[in-house]
């Protein structure tokens, strides 16, 4: 078992124009073993989460182009609860299987 679920980044900045510019990321989230199920059961669209884990990298073929990806494998994700003192952890050490 293992649930997937993407997280945007966005860098924000002003040119030397002083324009604000801004870059948003998407990057693949890989969450495995039964940890996964809590987090399809608690997380939303949405919510902001802090994530830890391992990058891993892979290629494939896509229309004859050789393609490549880096995902995050994930040893733990934290729900942030920005603009509160709460946080809500969870831990793959920390949910009793």
């Amino acid at each position: 078992n293992y649930t997937r679920f993407s997280v945007a980044t966005t860098d924000r900045w002003k040119d030397k124009d002083g324009n604000q510019k801004e870059k948003t990321e998407w990057h693949t989230i890989f969450v495995p073993g039964k940890y996964s199920e809590t987090l399809n059961k608690i997380l939303k669209v949405g919510q902001r989460v802090a994530v830890e884990g391992a990058l891993q990298y892979s290629s494939f073929e896509k229309d004859g182009q050789k393609q490549y990806s880096t995902s995050i494998v994930s040893s733990n994700v934290e729900i942030v609860n920005w603009g509160s003192e709460a946080s809500t952890q969870t831990s793959s050490e920390e949910i009793p299987f």
